[in-house]
């Protein structure tokens, strides 16, 4: 087991305290210590020279491996110049030669071919100075070019200055075999030579010569030979006899790494030299860089050496830094300990110690089975710790520990594989963090965002510069967002495009700053309509009193706001309708009143004079009558009798009507579903929603257009959102009629059925055609559905209960009974609160023969009946006060057992309209004639008496 001191020998240590932070005295140097400097000093040396030698040697050898390599490349380029220079020359021999085969023909040399075969060879062989013909007696008969070379015109060769010259012509002659002179003085100027081919006849004599001049600057200058080699190297050309014809040397030879060549073109025997100039060989072996190298070498040599020195003495103190550095470990609050190959603690600072309720000497020395806790926790420890020392990738792990006191622990623990300078052996240090209280606060976090996940109201949270951190499902399924992408998202992110949201954003950090809390109701446009939300924004505060974020809730309160528009809507119409219905009341009683005594008019004997009067009397209340049952059917006040009608056979029978009413720019058709029966309608009804509808659309299309009416079957179910909590789950019929008009607007549609609201002139309509229709279809239990655009239409479509059910009976057209003559002994009680109504009523049934007994209530027509016998008939109105028609009916019954009823009414009261009349019992609505009211009593006399 390595020897490692316990944690408490360390603290005690006189040499270094590293709870106090004391150093050791530098005074005090052992003969040991010096002796390791020293040791320390010398191997620095040494390896200084070992550095040192080793960069001259390599220095050298660079050296001479880039001289060798300059000559072997300058060898290959002298030969490669070589073969290039021969190539060139071939090339131009074989075209001389082709220039001569071609000259003569049929013995005679044709001045013009030549001179034009001479162009074309030096236009297309730069190099040649000049092409001439010279006869068989060597004097130059033509020249190519003319303008610099005149002067050799009618030349003797043999005469030539240049001795070279005869010779290599008479050679061509006699051996008929191309020939050349020396490097010679040429008669243009400058250093050169000639070469000469011989031209034979067909019979083998010699006709003459092709003469060519090459000038030497000219040859090198054409052949490239000097521009391919390029600045880096000299050469020279030499006859066989040493005489130099082109050098570019700045300098005599010898050259040194030079490498001479043999030019093989026959008759030629040319030398070429090549050599590298000194600033390319100096270039190449780079001499003054490798010297560099060699001074960075010595100084880099130094420095390791110097390093090698530093790094000793460091070395001599690190047992003392190490014992530094594991007091200071031990002072740590976090658990830390060190373990060797074999899984032994060679450390164990006080806080592991203090958690495994041991002292840190009893675990150093031992494996994982001197802690506390189980098994399966030492072995997960283990298991870490050794693939920390293969050198496999770690990563902080999380292991439960169980303290000395038997408390379940979470430790996060981090190790590092190192080689340990104290045993000198592998080793890992571990570092564990206790996280216990954290992931205790992170599941309670995790249940709050659980809660906070399935609430109802939209919830996120967001940093103090407005990212969102945390978003409920609620919140990202109403801003249309999955999961994974509100995360990280700024407040700008949720603006819907071209709505107001940018500026209710502004408001929100305005009031945030000021106020610190933001809170208020808003709309939004968005891709599927227009939402509505109440939402707040609160800044909270951290642990330290700061601001650390924003938290926002939002709730959606669409359908809500719908429904208090429509709550508002109907206690509008609702106060509207109040005011409409005790208005008609009141109204429909003086009507009564105005019609029994304008028909009493017109049937007294004076009536000869004032019965005209009497009946303009009774038009104008029989007007004012129909506009109290449109107050009375908007406000549903109207009497809701059973009834029932064939929906499609009153369309039928208007259809005709409307033709009319419509006029001739526009055409009305019709499609109605066979299917459609009976409706729980009454037939009048039907025809004033036809005819309001119709009119409507007549209305919308002032330059003509087409309306189509239509009908057809549908369930409750299936009806558009809007009026299915309106509608029961039964089945309805659709009457639906469709114009091509003009259409409205979303705001004429909002208010297209409050009363009096039009949008036609002052004095073409009163505003009561559509509150008509909305108001019988409630009445009746069905709905009014819209659908328009501007500019493309309207369609009102009426949904009607289907019927007939067993309290309705299909309604015809009235028919006038006769008034029959009065039953014998018939009486009948009359209770009326409109003074009136009461004594018109009395007036014309005592007229007619009956006994009449009149109370101005039902509590009085009670009293008044305990003084009657018999009561034949009782004649009340519905609403009256104290008591109304219904309650003295029942008290009636109760009393007598049966007595015969016709009631009266202006409106309709709840109890109406919730079914308080039976299917038998009679109403006749106010205002009423004489002869109606004669008519229904003759009626249900008859019924009581069995007559018919």
């Amino acid at each position: 087991m390595p020897a490692v001191r316990p944690a408490a020998d360390i603290r005690a240590d006189p040499v270094v305290d590293a709870a106090a932070g004391s150093v050791r005295d530098a005074s005090v140097v052992s003969p040991a210590v010096r002796h390791r400097r020293r040791a320390v000093a010398w191997r620095a040396i040494g390896v200084f020279f070992a550095l040192i030698l080793a960069a001259t040697v390599l220095t050298i050898g660079i050296y001479d491996d880039r001289q060798q390599q300059l000559e072997a490349t300058t060898e290959v380029v002298s030969r490669q110049a070589a073969s290039h220079l021969a190539a060139w020359f071939d090339a131009r021999f074989a075209l001389a030669a082709a220039l001569a085969a071609r000259t003569a023909r049929d013995g005679v040399v044709d001045r013009d071919v030549f001179l034009a075969e001479a162009a074309t060879l030096l236009a297309r062989t730069p190099g040649l100075l000049a092409i001439n013909w010279v006869d068989v007696d060597g004097v130059i008969r033509m020249v190519y070019p003319p303008a610099a070379n005149e002067s050799a015109l009618g030349v003797d060769l043999f005469e030539h200055p240049e001795a070279d010259v005869a010779r290599a012509l008479a050679e061509a002659r006699s051996s008929l075999v191309v020939t050349r002179t020396r490097n010679i003085e040429l008669l243009q100027g400058g250093r050169g030579f000639a070469l000469y081919w011989p031209v034979q006849t067909a019979d083998g004599s010699v006709l003459g010569f092709v003469n060519g001049v090459v000038r030497a600057a000219e040859l090198l200058q054409a052949s490239e030979l000097a521009l391919n080699l390029g600045p880096g190297y000299w050469l020279e050309l030499r006859d066989v006899d040493g005489a130099v014809a082109f050098s570019n040397a700045h300098q005599p030879g010898p050259w040194a790494l030079a490498r001479e060549q043999r030019v093989a073109v026959p008759g030629l025997d040319w030398m070429l030299t090549l050599a590298p100039t000194p600033a390319y060989r100096s270039t190449v072996v780079a001499l003054p860089q490798l010297i560099l190298w060699l001074g960075v070498s010595y100084l880099l040599a130094a420095w390791v050496g110097w390093s090698v020195w530093r790094w000793g003495l460091r070395q001599e103190s690190l047992r003392d830094s190490e014992r530094v550095l594991r007091g200071l470990l031990d002072l740590l609050p976090h658990p830390v300990y060190v373990r060797d190959a074999g899984s032994r603690f060679t450390f164990a600072n006080r806080a592991l110690a203090r958690a495994s309720g041991k002292p840190a000497t009893a675990l150093v020395g031992q494996d994982s089975e001197a802690l506390p806790g189980s098994r399966a926790e030492h072995r997960r420890l283990d298991e870490g710790d050794r693939s920390a020392l293969r050198g496999e990738p770690t990563e902080i792990d999380e292991l439960p520990f169980t303290d000395a006191r038997g408390h379940q622990r979470l430790l996060q623990v981090a190790r590092v594989a190192f080689h340990d300078p104290v045993t000198d052996a592998p080793a890992v240090l571990g570092i564990g963090v206790d996280v216990t209280a954290r992931h205790e606060a992170e599941a309670l976090r995790a249940r709050i965002a659980t809660a906070l996940d399935q609430a109802g109201e939209a919830i996120a949270v967001l940093d103090i510069k407005g990212r969102v951190e945390f978003a409920n499902a609620a919140f990202t399924e109403m801003m249309g967002l999955r999961d994974a992408d509100a995360e990280g998202l700024g407040m700008d992110a949720f603006v819907v495009p071209g709505s107001n949201d940018v500026d209710l954003l502004e408001e929100i950090r305005a009031t945030l700053r000021r106020d610190g809390i933001w809170k208020r109701r808003y709309t939004s446009a968005w891709a599927d309509g227009v939402r509505v939300r109440d939402a707040s924004v609160s800044l909270f505060r951290g642990h330290d009193g700061q601001p650390a974020g924003f938290i926002g809730v939002l709730r959606d309160v669409t359908r809500e706001s719908e429904l208090e528009d429509e709550l508002r809507q109907s206690q509008k119409l609702e106060a509207v309708g109040r005011l409409s219905g005790g208005i008609a009341h009141d109204f429909n009683n003086l009507l009564t009143v105005i019609l029994g005594y304008a028909e009493s008019i017109e049937m007294s004997p004076a009536a000869q004079s004032a019965g005209g009067a009497a009946r303009e009397i009774r038009r104008a209340a029989e007007r004012a009558a129909e506009l109290t049952r449109q107050l009375l059917t908007f406000s549903r006040r109207g009497t809701a009798r059973a009834a029932a009608a064939e929906l499609n056979v009153v369309v039928r029978d208007l259809m005709p009507m409307l033709e009319r009413l419509i006029g001739e720019n526009i055409v009305i058709d019709q499609h109605l579903e066979s299917t459609v029966g009976i409706v729980a309608v009454d037939k009048a009804e039907i025809e004033q929603i036809i005819v309001n509808l119709v009119v409507n659309a007549r209305d919308a299309m002032p330059e003509g257009g087409r309306i189509l009416v239509t009908t057809t079957l549908a369930s409750g179910d299936r009806a558009p959102p809007g009026l299915q909590p309106k509608l029961s789950h039964g089945a309805f019929a659709v009457l639906a009629v469709t114009d091509t008009g003009t259409g409205m607007t979303p705001e004429v549609q909002k208010r297209i059925f409050e009363p009096f609201f039009t949008t036609k002139q002052v004095g073409s309509g009163t505003g009561l055609g559509l509150s008509t229709v909305y108001g019988i279809a409630e009445q009746r239990g069905g709905a009014v559905q819209l659908d328009s655009a501007p500019g493309e239409g309207s369609m009102l479509a009426v949904w009607l209960p289907v019927g007939p059910s067993s309290r309705m009976k299909i309604q015809t057209d009235p028919t006038v009974l006769p008034v029959r003559a009065a039953a014998a002994g018939a009486t009948i009680l009359v209770a009326e609160d409109e003074a009136g109504i009461r004594k018109f009523m009395v007036a014309w049934l005592e007229k007619a023969g009956y006994k009449v007994v009149s109370a101005a209530d039902g509590s009085e027509a009670l009293q008044a009946a305990q003084a009657m016998p018999v009561i034949d008939l009782l004649i009340t109105d519905i609403v009256m006060p104290r008591m109304g028609g219904l309650a003295l009916r029942e008290r009636l019954l109760a009393e007598r057992g049966h007595v015969e009823v016709l009631f009266i009414s202006g409106y309709a009261p709840q109890e109406l309209r919730s079914g308080g009349l039976g299917r038998d019992d009679e109403l006749i609505d106010k205002p009423f004639r004489a002869q109606t009211l004669l008519d229904a009593v003759a009626r249900r006399l008859d019924q009581r008496t069995g007559l018919d």
